[in-house]
């Protein structure tokens, strides 16, 4: 009996030893933590390794985690999360116990409300033509969530799958996938903004974006021909719209939608100088980018060539994609080095020709059968991996492709690549995601706000989306462009896009994209609304700046930094553009006025007026067609450029035009402002940028500023202009009457309009005084 009893201990404590195994735990530091469960699975052991843990180690005494056989329990702080595994006949994975009353953000590109909680949340990047709201699976999903109770995770696994965030079991997150390795990292936080730091720590972030790419970056499905896309620039110059690119759709290398992909070559029927007319755009300051696509399809130019890099099929042929909308035909295996290289010569002989940006489409990929294979040798991986184990991986192993190539032949060439699917970390590849084919309608605007948001706290800072619409429409609606270009306008790209194929197809309309084409007022509206954009420049790139640095993205919800304010909460339909503004859009027709809600610990400015509203609450605004409700956190100090006439980012100059204004505030504040040449991607590296650091605060009869340029950067910012701004039809401040200006203890002559006092700054180190 003994020996049945010692030989039932022995099999009970190898049970416990080997589900003790099963759990692997990795407290990175005090804020990343890492849980992997490995899984009896065959299936559940190879992936390929997508981040550097090391650059983010640390100090690890403050977390405490428990490894039960059947469970792991995380707790620090107040953080208590238990966490299990699970698997079915078709995923393996995580649940996490979540709190009554928990609320989750991020998952990527959804059009759903912003609070995941209760939503079934598909992980399999997927085109959706013509979406409006409540669109749960895009091009684009991230599977991060970030909690309010204190936590993000993050599931690192690219292959097909889910999370189910309570929406199946109210108290159960669960995430499932269908191959891969079961692992997943928490990010410590009391807010998002902490919660996001730590996630970009590990998965990247992105790069500075060249200057013109915070520009007017005109597109339309299709420009047709090289007459067709001179006469557009022409237009745009000529009316005096800004214009910094002109995007060329898969029209520059064959005249239909379909049968074309992979001619990869100008179709010299109707691009006869292709390479003239690029450099002719280029001397009027007009960025040329060119879409590409992964697919090769039969009876194109470069279909045969293309075979060898193929993705194959179980006979190790190349796959024959048969019902593929674009025509039949096979799709490039980027995981294998010889097929990036076979294409990145296609991006090499165009960027040599003078092309300055590019646009991958179709890359979740579109077409994705689950039985076609990719050699993943070069990583690792030596077996046949199916389409779904790393379906939403190829699209991040596109951009890095790209970003590789430009990294190595144009160092000194920021890139700028449109790409609409990824995966989490394709930010660090400079990758410029947009929200897919949007329906160009209300519903369709109504969307973006929770999709634009949705990506940028998943770590996407740049994702956009065709402004004003891309699918479908039965007519020109001169107020929907008009709102959705204003509402882009606080977008981190602003780029014009929708579909105007009449020529080829009778049953669509061609709707333009470009704004010379509607009608008064609406054009002059639209034309103020992309000069404002410009005006912003300084601003916009400083963003970009705080993206690059610290992870921040450029677009905000308004509880970004604080779960505690309820209001904040309810108010999804506006959000923070960086630190200093807050932009409710317009996103329904023919509104008078709209509510909006400014967070109550402090002073805030209106954009265009400076009308102060001395402390936050509840307010409705009024919405005249010219513009939509944009207002400015007192305190902030805020860069402009200020010109009478704007045509491109090309002709910005530090010297010239620059203009910080400060909006009184009751508390001392402080701001850096950045700059650079824009000439290279190591700009950040080799600290080759300036940093001028302002600080203002009251005193009983005025306000005193100190701006200071900060040694060891570069001197770039050779002579700003300083406003302060004043806040009724006067010329006062607080009511009171400016008297005096000191700058450096001395006083000098300085300039009122009813918005603003304006002194010239000697150089970028002065004292200044401002007294009444």
């Amino acid at each position: 009996m003994k020996k049945y009893i010692i030989t039932i201990g022995i099999v009970l404590i190898a049970v416990f030893v080997q589900a003790q195994k099963n759990w692997q735990v990795d407290v990175i530091n005090n804020r990343v933590i890492k849980v992997v469960y490995n899984s009896n699975s065959g299936q559940f052991k190879d992936q390929v390794s997508l981040f550097d843990e090391q650059k983010i180690r640390g100090n690890r005494d403050s977390v405490r985690v428990e490894t039960h056989p059947d469970r792991v329990v995380l707790n620090a702080g107040k953080i208590s999360l238990i966490i299990t595994a699970f698997s079915d006949s078709t995923y393996s994975g995580f649940n996490i116990g979540l709190q009554p009353g928990e609320s989750l953000y991020g998952g990527g590109e959804r059009s759903t409300a912003l609070n995941k909680r209760g939503q079934y949340l598909p992980l399999y990047n997927r085109a959706h033509y013509a979406y409006e709201l409540d669109a749960n699976q895009l091009n684009f999903g991230i599977p991060v969530l970030f909690s309010d109770k204190g936590y993000a995770v993050f599931f690192n696994n690219p292959s097909k799958g889910f999370m189910d965030v309570g929406a199946k079991n109210k108290d159960i997150l669960q995430a499932g996938f269908v191959s891969g390795k079961l692992e997943l990292y928490f990010f410590l936080g009391e807010n998002i903004a902490e919660q996001l730091t730590h996630y970009t720590a590990l998965t990247g972030r992105q790069n500075l974006p060249p200057r013109w790419a915070l520009g007017n970056i005109q597109s339309r499905f299709g420009y047709r021909s090289q007459k067709q896309a001179e006469e557009v620039v022409a237009e745009m110059k000529k009316q005096q719209m800004p214009i910094d690119a002109l995007v060329l759709d898969l029209f520059w290398f064959g005249d239909s939608v379909q049968g074309f992909l992979g001619n990869l070559d100008w179709d010299r029927r109707h691009w006869p100088a292709a390479e003239k007319m690029v450099a002719a755009f280029k001397r009027k300051n007009v960025k040329t980018i060119l879409i590409t696509e992964p697919f090769f399809v039969e009876r194109t130019k470069h279909y045969e060539e293309s075979k060898p890099f193929l993705a194959k099929d179980n006979s190790g042929n190349p796959y024959y994609l048969k019902e593929f909308y674009f025509g039949k035909g096979g799709l490039i295996d980027l995981f294998r080095p010889e097929s990036r290289e076979y294409f990145w010569k296609f991006y090499k002989k165009f960027t040599d020709q003078g092309i300055a940006g590019w646009w991958g489409d179709l890359g979740e990929p579109e077409s994705h059968p689950q039985d076609l294979i990719h050699d993943l040798s070069s990583l690792g991986i030596n077996r046949k991996v199916y389409a779904d184990e790393v379906h939403n991986y190829y699209g991040h192993v596109w951009s890095k492709l790209v970003h590789d190539g430009f990294a190595k032949h144009y160092p000194d060439q920021r890139l700028f690549h449109l790409n609409r699917a990824g995966f989490a970390g394709s930010q660090q590849y400079s990758a410029f995601p947009w929200t897919g084919d949007v329906a160009r309608s209300w519903g369709g605007l109504k969307a973006q706000l929770p999709n634009l948001l949705s990506m940028s706290i998943s770590g996407m800072p740049y994702i956009h989306s065709d402004a004003g619409g891309f699918a479908l429409g039965d007519s020109v609606d001169n107020e929907l462009y008009t709102r959705w270009l204003q509402f882009a306008v606080f977008t981190p790209v602003f780029r014009p896009h929708g579909s105007a194929l009449q020529g080829l197809d009778p049953t669509m309309k061609d709707i333009p994209s470009e704004p010379v084409y509607y009608r008064e007022p609406y054009k002059s509206i639209v034309r103020n609304a992309i000069n404002l954009r410009y005006r912003l420049l300084p601003y916009n790139y400083n963003l970009a700046y705080e993206q690059a640095l610290y992870g921040k993205p450029l677009m905000r919800p308004m509880f970004y930094d604080s779960f505690s304010d309820g209001m904040a909460l309810t108010y999804t339909n506006q959000y923070f553009w960086g630190d200093e503004m807050i932009v409710a859009p317009v996103i329904e027709r023919d509104v008078k006025e709209q509510r909006i809600y400014l967070p109550v610990k402090n002073e805030w400015y209106d954009l265009y007026s400076n009308q102060l509203f001395k402390s936050g609450g509840e307010f409705k605004v009024s919405t005249s067609l010219d513009k939509i409700p944009v207002f400015i956190k007192g305190g902030s100090f805020v860069p402009t450029w200020e010109r009478k006439n704007y045509t491109t980012t090309e002709v910005y100059d530090t010297t010239k035009y620059v203009v910080v204004t400060y909006y009184p505030g009751s508390q001392p504040s402080k701001y850096i402002l950045r700059n650079d040449a824009d000439n290279g991607i190591f700009t950040i590296k080799d600290r080759k940028f300036s940093q001028v650091n302002f600080e203002g605060e009251n005193i009983e009869n005025g306000y005193v500023f100190k701006v200071a340029e900060e040694s060891g950067f570069m001197k770039s910012m050779k002579r700003i202009t300083f406003r302060v701004a004043l806040n009724n039809s006067v010329i006062s401040l607080n009511g009171r009457k400016v008297k005096s200006v000191l700058v450096n203890n001395k006083p000098v002559t300085f300039k009122t309009t009813p918005l603003f006092v304006e002194v010239q700054l000697p150089g970028n180190n002065a004292d200044i005084k401002v007294l009444y």
